[in-house]
């Protein structure tokens, strides 16, 4: 659901640089971008993620599960941050888009910032998180990230929004016209939390599957990855 979080970008580097892949190979998907926008969210005024989320280890537990856009209510139109190639991966590291005004439109509290994406399939398809999505996508929701530290907003007044992307999370910045102001970051320091999905759950061996239940469910006493759609992160110890 945050796009990255299961490995893609690394995936698709070293299949084309070991040769599996020929060079004139098509890649689905060929590329994907990213729309944000800030949100009030009370939910998720007192989440936050790890101060410095690259270097510290994972949690895990509820502390740790991703957040997503539910009854949110959106104060600035989405605005597109960010694009990316698979068909020629970046190389790892930092990637930092064009730094994007926002409109606000409505008065409220900034908890977070909430963003979607739309994936290039070629061939002139694609697939979304968006709102509108196809009945099969309607547990695709759109990801939520807290900001470091919230702040009031009114109509009229000037912001920009700045993405960056390593290989497996996107991190956003927001700026005012006199400068920097805050940060919103996942929640998750591993990258690898990329949700709960009750199907995946009970692909789990049954004596697994108690335990990474409970585990999801909020015993931050537990390391646990989370069940998702990457069979990497099938697992629960």
């Amino acid at each position: 659901h945050g796009l990255l979080g299961e490995g893609l970008l690394p995936t698709l580097r070293e299949v084309l640089a070991s040769g599996t892949a020929s060079k004139d190979a098509t890649i689905i998907p060929c590329g994907a971008y990213v729309e944000a926008a800030l949100f009030e969210d009370a939910s998720l005024a007192k989440r936050r993620g790890p101060d410095n989320y690259r270097r510290q280890r994972c949690r895990g537990g509820a502390a740790c599960a991703p957040a997503r856009l539910g009854n949110a209510r959106r104060l600035t139109p989405y605005v597109r941050v960010l694009d990316l190639s698979f068909s020629s991966p970046p190389a790892r590291g930092a990637h930092a888009g064009a730094k994007v005004d926002l409109q606000v439109q409505k008065r409220g509290r900034v908890d977070a910032v909430g963003y979607r994406w739309r994936m290039d399939l070629g061939f002139g398809e694609g697939v979304s998180n968006w709102e509108d999505a196809d009945d099969f996508q309607d547990h695709w929701w759109q990801m939520a990230q807290p900001l470091d530290a919230p702040f009031d907003i009114g109509p009229g007044v000037p912001f920009s929004l700045k993405a960056t992307h390593t290989d497996t999370d996107i991190v956003f910045d927001v700026f005012f016209d006199a400068g920097f102001v805050t940060s919103a970051a996942a929640l998750c320091a591993c990258g690898l939390h990329v949700g709960y999905s009750t199907g995946r759950l009970a692909s789990l061996p049954s004596d697994h599957r108690a335990l990474a239940a409970s585990c999801l469910r909020g015993d931050d006493t537990a390391e646990v990855w989370d069940v998702g759609d990457g069979a990497i992160c099938a697992l629960a110890c």
